[in-house]
């Protein structure tokens, strides 16, 4: 009990133990992502990590004594720099080869905010302890000994904070809704675009018919063949899931001989009457 008083007392009496902290919960915060991509760490850490740690970090090194700002100024100004920081390098990796992606935000915003923990560290030194700004420092409290202008600017504060978490947690947790589609498409047996030109009479002509649901919801397909207008064959319904693939070998018969024969391949969504696209055709030669 003794040796962890000691130690705890250590670590009190140092002013750069946030900026430990903070370090620790960015490397954390990368390990969550990296092994468990869907986690509420995430989100937990993220919001901090992308609202307040780079604007923290970039304050100390820009005012590193504590008598240069009062903490709800400092904790404000520390929102708005990591607002700033962030799109910044979101800005600027959009003109690079990694461009914005999840992986190059993180490592960059990370690296961002290490650096300048460093730098804060060891600008920090140059002062006494008791000049140096810490943790400790940071007071957004309403108590009745604050004045009417911090009670002021401490309610500002909690709506900037509220304000971005909403914004934040509305941009994470909103599902994403893009474009929707259905891939519809037909191959070769043997997955090329060889399609059969020629066929013989009273035997079957196959391809392979593909089906991919980007609709963002279950979604039920029919898929109806015809040959010159008439009906030959059909496949479905067929119920699919987001992002579910169907894929099979589909067989047509021509009913008679003749040259460049039109073979549709007509997809119906959800049960309609119409179309949902136009027809993927083929033209092929029917011989004796």
């Amino acid at each position: 009990m003794a040796e962890e008083n000691r130690l705890l007392a250590w670590i009190k009496g140092k002013t750069w133990y946030d900026l430990l902290v903070i370090d620790i919960l960015v490397l954390i915060l990368i390990a969550g992502i990296l092994l468990f991509p869907s986690n509420v760490l995430r989100a937990i850490i993220g919001f901090p990590f992308i609202l307040f740690f780079p604007g923290y970090v970039l304050t100390i090194v820009l005012f590193p004594r504590k008598t240069s700002l009062n903490g709800i100024i400092r904790t404000t100004i520390s929102l708005g720099l990591s607002i700033a920081v962030t799109g910044i390098i979101s800005l600027i990796l959009n003109f690079t080869a990694w461009g914005i992606r999840l992986e190059t935000d993180l490592y960059s915003l990370a690296a961002f905010i290490l650096v300048m923990s460093g730098i804060a560290w060891s600008m920090q030194r140059r002062f006494l302890r008791e000049e140096r700004y810490g943790r400790r420092q940071i007071n957004i409290s309403m108590s009745w000994g604050a004045t009417r202008r911090e009670k002021l600017l401490s309610v500002i504060l909690i709506i900037v904070i509220v304000g971005a978490l909403a914004t934040a947690g509305f941009a994470l947790f909103t599902p994403k809704v893009g474009q929707t589609f259905t891939e519809f498409y037909i191959l070769a047996t043997d997955g090329s675009t060889n399609y059969p030109r020629e066929i013989r009479a009273g035997t079957g002509g196959q391809v392979t018919l593909g089906i991919v649901n980007h609709e963002a919801k279950t979604t039920g397909y029919t898929v109806s063949i015809t040959i010159g207008g008439v009906k030959v064959n059909a496949y479905g319904p067929l119920t699919l899931n987001a992002e579910e693939k169907w894929e099979q070998t589909v067989t047509f018969t021509p009913g008679t001989t003749g040259t460049q024969q039109e073979v549709d391949f007509i997809l119906y969504k959800n049960g309609g009457a119409e179309p949902y696209m136009q027809p993927l055709r083929l033209w092929i030669d029917v011989t004796q």
